[in-house]
């Protein structure tokens, strides 16, 4: 499977996704948008790519994961 590379940070607060590799930047033009949202996140898989999270990110959505889901729950994008 291909896989579409992103950096997660927060941002004020919020989640933000750079976009990281060339089809990435592709999906957040395609979007209309410089960052990719938790939605099309979301919504990559549909399209057939993996995402993939750089250092540092996975870190912090497994943090913001365990939050929503609780501790122990394993997030994949749906």
């Amino acid at each position: 499977m291909d896989k579409v590379t992103v950096r997660v940070d927060r941002v004020y607060g919020n989640l933000v996704a750079y976009p990281m590799c060339e089809r990435a930047k592709t999906i957040a033009a395609i979007a209309g948008t410089k960052t990719l949202t938790m939605d099309v996140l979301r919504m990559i898989p549909l399209l057939g790519f993996q995402v993939e999270f750089t250092d540092g990110s996975a870190k912090i959505m497994n943090q913001e994961m365990n939050k929503a889901f609780g501790a122990g729950k394993v997030w994949a994008p749906s």
